[in-house]
């Protein structure tokens, strides 16, 4: 008998990485998906929905207008690269799809895929730093400190 299948039963293991992973991929590719349904309708006091599957959108909505605008023209620069983000995250689920249905079942495969979309999610979230820190890099230190002041605020309300 194969290992993990005792009875005609696998393990809890291949379930719970299931489970996992679906949920990953469901919340990459709908955050990447609601992005490339909602860029054209965005002002420019909306730039949250990039930075929103990255967990940034708390700091990319503090700033004021004008460096939302010049975020949105950033991100705008990136166009392809989020192209290419897309294509991965499919790739990525496609994958994970042959591999849950592969005979005999390798759990390896699902370890591998998780990996490479834990990798892709870092990569999301370097970029985003790299486009927040640019603007936090422009502003001059009262515009600095009235951003900091933003953040607490929202900070703080969060909390309550």
């Amino acid at each position: 008998m194969p290992n993990g299948q005792a009875n005609g039963r696998t393990g809890r293991w291949p379930r719970i990485l299931l489970i996992v992973s679906l949920t990953v991929n469901v919340l990459v590719i709908g955050g990447l998906a609601g992005f490339v349904v909602k860029w054209p309708r965005h002002d420019d006091r909306d730039v949250g929905h990039y930075f929103g599957p990255a967990g940034l959108k708390a700091l990319a909505t503090g700033f004021e207008l004008d460096d939302r605008r010049e975020l949105r023209r950033l991100i705008g620069g990136k166009r392809q690269q989020m192209k290419d983000r897309r294509i991965e995250a499919d790739d990525a689920f496609s994958n994970l799809l042959a591999a849950l249905r592969a005979e005999p079942f390798e759990p390896s495969a699902i370890t591998e895929i998780f990996e490479q979309q834990r990798q892709a999610s870092h990569r999301v979230m370097a970029d985003g730093h790299e486009l927040l820190a640019q603007r936090i890099t422009a502003m001059d230190p009262d515009r600095r400190h009235q951003f900091a002041d933003r953040l607490e605020q929202r900070y703080l309300h969060r909390k309550r």
